[in-house]
């Protein structure tokens, strides 16, 4: 069981994980950790307003689970942030990077997004178990809109997916690295053009999830919570032999590439790249020690953060 949970893991977008590390918490780049954090809270709920309307003993209940969730998270899962971070600056810095180190930060961070979602979902099942009919319907044909949307904007020109993509991932690595080297550019537009597109086996899977979501949420059993966590969790036991095929290729690609610019890195960029990690590292401290004031951090500013996620092409 342990051995298969380990597959499991390995076989999550990888991209996401190693060198981004913000993205972890669902959160952009566009302000500091900081300042970002204050507003997880907000973020969570803004997001399930995308597909759901609550009524008002619902948003309550919602409310109250995400700030017991922030707080737990903030307590107990942001030093141990903190802790990996370190402790990858320090490899960085003693050149002990490469595929077998990518991977192991990898697993690290896939174990503390596990602790966090199952944390979180656990929360807000009993909310999710008092949908009505209505809100389920309302549900169903916001997540079909997405997928059609989705479909439509992914489905353009290859040559322009590809040059999407290789600019999505240069931008992510000039973050952490700064200004990337002619050679580091063709390493990430190689990457870009040779990875493989799978987008209606994407679709597909995507679809198969969201009909076993509303099928669970329709017609709730009596180890609702348990499925219901389970399926948010840990989607990938729907995932088929083929799916579960492409996607550990797609995130082999992904290694080597970073692997690649981590191993043609200059002095200055590791220099970058050690101080970004660190300064992650320091800013969890202090949102960690924050303790129970989370509001701290909001209340600096009243300006909405944007966050739009990355499609998966």
């Amino acid at each position: 069981m342990q051995r298969k949970k380990d597959q499991h893991r390995k076989t999550r977008s990888f991209a996401s994980k190693v060198l981004l590390v913000i993205l972890v918490l669902g959160l952009s780049g566009c302000s500091t950790l900081r300042l970002s954090y204050g507003y997880l809270d907000w973020w969570l709920s803004w997001k399930l307003g995308d597909y759901i309307e609550l009524n008002e003993t619902q948003s309550d209940q919602f409310a109250a689970q995400v700030d017991a969730f922030h707080q737990w998270h903030r307590t107990t899962q942001l030093p141990e942030y903190a802790d990996m971070l370190e402790q990858m600056a320090a490899d960085v810095a003693q050149g002990e990077v490469d595929s077998t180190w990518l991977m192991r930060a990898s697993d690290r961070f896939e174990r503390l997004w596990e602790a966090s979602g199952q944390q979180l979902i656990t929360g807000v099942a009993p909310v999710a178990g008092s949908l009505s009919r209505a809100q389920l319907t309302e549900l169903g044909e916001n997540l079909r809109e997405r997928n059609r949307k989705d479909l439509k904007d992914w489905n353009g020109e290859s040559s322009k997916r590809v040059k999407k993509r290789a600019k999505r991932m240069k931008k992510n690595l000039k973050r952490w690295l700064g200004r990337l080297t002619p050679e580091q550019n063709r390493i990430v537009d190689n990457w870009a053009a040779n990875l493989s597109s799978f987008l209606q086996q994407h679709i597909a899977q995507r679809e198969l999830w969201q009909g076993q979501l509303l099928a669970l949420l329709y017609a709730p059993p009596a180890t609702f919570e348990q499925d219901f966590t389970r399926l948010v969790v840990d989607p990938e036991h729907l995932w088929s032999p083929d799916y579960r095929a492409h996607i550990e290729a797609r995130q082999q690609q992904v290694i080597e590439m970073i692997a690649q610019i981590l191993a043609t890195a200059s002095e200055k960029q590791k220099a970058h790249l050690i101080g970004e990690l660190q300064r992650y590292a320091d800013d969890f401290r202090y949102l960690a020690a924050q303790g129970d004031q989370p509001d701290t951090v909001r209340q600096s500013t009243q300006a909405p953060i944007s966050m739009k996620p990355s499609p998966a092409t």
